[in-house]
């Protein structure tokens, strides 16, 4: 009898906790499912990010001015301007039949670029004040991944190019290669092609 009794007791137990894992399981699911975010919600987070790194871009300009940027082999000092001081910029939202990256996104915003001739010594570009001037847009692509906006490819491609010459901006010619690379091909790519010598 007693048997009996604890075995009752036992499928009693059971079924009740069965029962209040099936309930805390569908509950929790549901609040997850309330509280994924909206894709309006996720639009805007990235626009609020984006307003912040405009920000802070506006707050280092001066510092970046000096700042010397190595992209192997080369040296090299740049920084961005807003033309009129105000950034004037586009997002736009695409969205994608894909799980792990649900929504992706597009910057596009005008900036003015100053960057020097690229150099192979540091200490060449430590002293240099000769910037180029490039007036163009800045594209910057964003992926949604897991709930966070990632920045996966960012590019800039100038409409123009001038040097200051003289205390006056004038055109580069358009025909000629880009100023910043002449620098860089001092002794040419022939030259590194002549291996049976």
């Amino acid at each position: 009898m007693r048997a009996v009794g604890f075995l009752k007791y036992a499928a009693a137990m059971v079924a009740l906790c069965a029962a209040g894992c099936a309930s805390t399981g569908g509950t929790s699911a549901a609040g997850a499912a309330s509280s994924a975010p909206t894709q309006e919600e996720l639009q805007a987070k990235l626009h609020a990010s984006v307003e912040e790194e405009v920000a802070s871009a506006r707050k280092s300009q001066g510092a970046a001015r000096n700042a010397i940027i190595y992209k192997r082999p080369y040296y090299y000092k740049e920084y961005f301007e807003f033309p009129g001081g105000e950034p004037v910029y586009s997002l736009d939202f695409t969205e994608k039949e894909s799980r792990t990256v649900p929504l992706t996104a597009e910057l596009e915003v005008e900036k003015v670029r100053y960057a020097t001739r690229f150099k192979t010594e540091r200490d060449a570009v430590q002293g240099d004040e000769n910037y180029l001037r490039s007036h163009g847009i800045n594209y910057i692509s964003y992926e949604l991944r897991n709930g966070e906006w990632r920045r996966v490819g960012d590019l800039f491609l100038a409409d123009s190019t001038q040097e200051n010459i003289g205390g006056e901006w004038t055109q580069i010619n358009e025909e000629k290669r880009p100023a910043a690379l002449v620098e860089t091909e001092s002794k040419g790519w022939f030259e590194r092609l002549k291996f049976w010598k």
